[in-house]
């Protein structure tokens, strides 16, 4: 396209793009609220396509650091994606997003993650479905009903105790992000204003803590962390405790969430929502990285991988895991000769596989993953059993 440009905004040039956000989103803010947030942010996340000079899209790319395998690892988020009606279906967005994977990779962003309008969207693009939550609606009456729990319950504004617990209970998932005091203070502030109580064990150790808020008779737990099961029980014991000010409690929990079954009466409101997408940047690195089980013996599989938009994860690399867990990537094109089981698959899939629920038996079953059945039941051996689950948003 003719004069086109991408690149970061400069501070004088974030007002456009909070009122195209504004347009796009459809919501309002008044000029103090859009003055506020542009002194806030920090103008080298934000990027847009111009065409003769004019803004026709533009995205935030977020820097953050996300749980997988136990494991950190450095994760682009993908925000705020849109453009003005008048300049929709000419490819600016798939420009800006081709870039944003250039600029991730250059960056040492190994994934990205985003929160979809459409999902089949963004899978056009390598974005591939990352994982559901299940979103509860729970009247009063069914609550689960503890009546002696030991340790004690305790208000706190302590995010530093808040974030310890957090932490110790993100790192059992996949995709968690993990949290600096700023974007504490954002929960707290302004994202989930509200109240955060903590329980603490006989021995003085805290253990686990809720976030909430309550209005109109309703009490929208924001976010549930226990560590114990005395802990969880302790918890939906203080939570039942609201009963005089409630007549239900909305939560969204992980997918592997077992209330229900815990209860006399499982029969309430329950939805599975599919959330948030996510997309491995820079394949050769990741893999080099990834945290793979350690079996206690060597394995290579040779990987034929196929991304339109990343062409670094283009071709076929030999994988090479040790008894340990730990990978060494190498170009096919360096190793002539070499035999290895062999696998084949696009960027989606491979997400899929090593961030996801999605196993390679079952991407194999369904016809995503191309190979052999015995490189299939190895690579499933070697990818640890982690849960995906995000209690953020951005």
């Amino acid at each position: 396209m003719s004069g086109q440009e991408i690149r970061q905004l400069r501070q004088e040039e974030l007002e456009a793009f909070f009122r195209l956000s504004e347009f796009a989103f459809q919501f309002e803010r008044s000029d103090e609220e859009r003055q506020k947030e542009i002194a806030e942010a920090d103008h080298r996340d934000f990027w847009a396509c111009f065409e003769d000079g004019k803004l026709t899209a533009k995205l935030r790319l977020i820097p953050f650091h996300t749980w997988v395998g136990g494991k950190l690892f450095a994760l682009g988020g993908i925000a705020s994606v849109s453009t003005w009606p008048e300049y929709r279906r000419q490819g600016f967005v798939a420009d800006l997003l081709r870039n944003s994977l250039k600029v991730m990779r250059e960056n040492g962003q190994m994934l990205s993650g985003l929160n979809p309008f459409a999902f089949a969207f963004y899978r056009k693009y390598g974005w591939e479905s990352f994982c559901e939550i299940k979103q509860y609606e729970i009247p009063t009456a069914q609550l689960p009903k503890y009546t002696e729990t030991s340790g004690r319950m305790e208000r706190t504004e302590d995010t530093g105790l808040l974030n310890r617990l957090y932490e110790a209970d993100a790192v059992r998932y996949n995709g968690m992000l993990q949290r600096d005091e700023t974007w504490w203070k954002k929960l707290q502030q302004e994202w989930q204003k509200g109240t955060a109580a903590v329980w603490t064990n006989d021995e003085g150790v805290p253990q686990g803590y809720i976030r909430y808020k309550i209005s109109g008779r309703e009490m929208e737990l924001y976010e549930l962390v226990a560590l114990e099961e005395e802990a969880r029980r302790a918890l939906w014991r203080f939570i039942g405790n609201h009963d005089s000010m409630i007549e239900r409690v909305k939560w969204k929990a992980p997918a592997d969430d077992i209330l229900p079954f815990l209860l006399p009466n499982p029969r309430f409101k329950q939805e599975v929502i599919p959330y948030f997408m996510v997309r491995i940047v820079d394949a050769p690195a990741f893999l080099a990285a990834y945290p793979f089980t350690g079996l206690g013996v060597d394995t290579e599989i040779r990987l034929t991988l196929r991304d339109e938009h990343a062409e670094w994860n283009n071709g076929s690399f030999l994988i090479a895991i040790d008894g340990t867990g730990k990978a060494e990537v190498t170009s096919c094109e360096s190793i002539q000769g070499r035999e290895a089981m062999s696998l084949s698959c696009d960027i989606q899939t491979l997400s899929a596989m090593l961030i996801s629920r999605r196993g390679p038996d079952v991407l194999h079953q369904i016809g995503n993953l191309q190979g052999d059945a015995d490189a299939v039941a190895r690579l499933t051996s070697l990818i640890p059993a982690k849960l995906p689950f995000l209690n953020d948003g951005y």
